[in-house]
């Protein structure tokens, strides 16, 4: 696979850190700008795409999020795990996780960290969150180290408008990175979990949880017992779907209010879609082409935790390829185009997390990579 990499300018709406000077002569006009919109298919955010078997429902959005925020579900918070660790089952919270832990409201639905501390993160005081973190906590069952996670923690905001292989939404849709999850929310709710038995065994121990999920799923749960691993994760991604910006300056700048976006961020926008070329992979209505591209980011592992030896056990992430090594033999470093909605409440950026600013991922394009932490031509050339 051919590197492909963009020397992309700065949209200053998406990239409010940047100064793009320009003059009242300069601003493109009314058809520029339009012509600009048809090109790239650019549009608000559209309907809400629904699986058939995950309508939306008010009830089962309301369990859903109870699920999302409640560390019960993760980590080692299994009482009895607690307590042969000689830990009281219910006040002792380290290494407890929820999907919140690494996707908070307060972070962009991220967790502001350069890489996820998953259940390998604890906490010092009840109120830690993302970069304070301490890494590596301690596993209550091995009393070992438990290490960090090999990736950013993406913004889930706006992910039920996710695509696969194209600009329109689709239910079943790529998530994660390496787009190892084809299926939409629903598959995506389901992977970060390590014991799926014992977390159904938790929810059914818990009679307000057995009732919400009788209201949520009526019809399909009547006893405790008939509560699946299916229903709760439809449930978080009932929630997650419902987790969406829409009605945004841009997306009414889109709609025919030009006079949202000043001068400076309608020139930005220009060059983004221009000479920038940062449009020819953030284009549509969720600005993704939600395909898989060769960018040459390094990882730089050791600089976050040293030793650790990434996602492929030799310090770096193949990207792509660790989705299915056969498939996708010639997609190493290969990573999803992610969107640019919110980007300036969801960094560090990258798969990395090894852009801390919007300004180092405009430095990393118009250097056109290569930089000392960047994957070389030669290792890019060696990967296929």
């Amino acid at each position: 696979m051919r590197r492909r990499v963009y020397p992309c300018l700065v949209l200053a709406l998406i990239l409010p850190l940047a100064v793009v000077a320009c003059s009242d002569d300069d601003a493109p006009t009314a058809d520029e700008i339009q012509a600009i919109i048809d090109e790239f298919q650019l549009g608000p955010l559209p309907a809400t795409p629904y699986p058939a078997n995950n309508r939306f429902n008010a009830e089962r959005i309301a369990l859903g999020r109870l699920l999302f925020f409640d560390p019960i579900l993760g980590g080692e918070s299994a009482p009895w795990i607690k307590s042969a660790a000689g830990k009281d089952p219910y006040r002792y919270r380290a290494n407890d996780v929820a999907c919140a832990t690494c996707h908070h409201p307060t972070l962009g639905f991220a967790d502001g960290r350069r890489l996820g501390a998953g259940v390998g993160g604890a906490t010092l005081h009840e109120s830690d969150l993302g970069p304070d973190r301490v890494v590596p906590g301690m596993s209550l069952v091995t009393n070992t180290p438990v290490g960090t996670e090999p990736r950013n923690s993406p913004t889930i905001l706006n992910a039920a408008f996710n695509g696969q292989n194209s600009l329109t939404p689709t239910a079943l849709s790529f998530q994660f990175m390496d787009g190892r999850v084809t299926k939409g929310l629903e598959e995506q709710a389901g992977l970060p979990i390590t014991s799926r038995d014992g977390m159904g065994a938790r929810v059914r121990n818990i009679p307000e949880y057995v009732s919400r999920f009788r209201q949520a799923f009526a019809g399909e749960v009547d006893e405790a017992s008939d509560i699946t691993i299916d229903h709760v994760t439809r449930a978080i991604a009932a929630y997650e779907r419902e987790l969406i910006t829409p009605d945004s300056r841009y997306d009414r700048f889109l709609t025919g209010q030009r006079e949202v976006l000043t001068n400076q961020e309608v020139e930005g926008f220009k060059l983004f879609c221009g000479k920038g070329l940062c449009g020819d992979c953030h284009s549509g209505p969720m600005l993704s082409d939600f395909t898989f591209r060769v960018q040459g980011v390094g990882d730089d592992y050791d600089a976050v935790l040293p030793g650790f030896l990434g996602k492929n056990g030799a310090g770096t992430d193949w990207g792509r390829f660790h989705a299915d090594p056969v498939a996708f033999a010639d997609q190493k470093f290969a990573f999803r185009t992610l969107t640019v909605r919110n980007v300036e409440v969801t960094g560090p950026y990258f798969h990395s997390g090894s852009a801390g600013s919007l300004a180092d991922v405009v430095q990393f394009y118009n250097r056109g990579g290569l930089g000392g932490r960047d994957i070389t031509t030669e290792e890019l050339t060696a990967a296929g």
